[in-house]
């Protein structure tokens, strides 16, 4: 009988060694797997151009030009509007010089084909300077999100610029 006890505690003991390690494995294999996971989802994927990924439309801006200066507009305000077209387009970020805060030109979610507008106002002293270029004054912003990055030069022609006293 006593040799029966033992042979069973034994048996006991090895099947919870077994489970031990059973189950130290497959922890293992559980966080290797998330591991990989994560590691794949940090490594950069190559964004596009935002010249294709939006498409820019109705580009206005008020604005003055400085004395003694007919080639050159100090623009005090900028309106535009942007469309993605490659896709929807998630943390989307604008920025350009003179901008005061580009928090507030932070859009989390813009679906395929919708219009997003945007007015940016320039506070005193920095205003941007632009200078005219084919006929043309070029202004170029920063457009980031996960999908596209880059600059983009949105073309303002003398019509689209709403120009007031110095």
């Amino acid at each position: 009988m006593r040799k029966l006890n033992r042979r069973r505690k034994k048996k006991a003991v090895k099947k919870r060694q077994i489970t031990i390690f059973l189950t130290t494995v497959a922890s293992f294999f559980v966080v290797l797997t998330v591991m990989l996971y994560y590691s794949n989802l940090e490594q950069k994927i190559p964004k596009r151009d935002p010249n294709e990924y939006f498409q820019f439309k109705n580009i206005s801006a008020l604005g003055c030009h400085p004395e003694n200066s007919s080639n050159v507009v100090r623009i005090q305000m900028l309106y535009f509007e942007f469309v993605p077209v490659g896709g929807d387009a998630h943390n989307v970020v604008i920025f350009t010089e003179g901008m005061s805060n580009p928090n507030d030109y932070y859009y989390s979610h813009i679906e395929k084909g919708e219009k997003q507008s945007v007015e940016i106002v320039f506070p005193p002293n920095h205003e941007i300077q632009i200078r005219k270029q084919q006929d043309k004054y070029p202004i170029k912003i920063k457009i980031r999100s996960d999908e596209a990055e880059g600059y983009v030069t949105l073309w303002l022609r003398e019509d689209d610029i709403i120009l007031s006293p110095k």
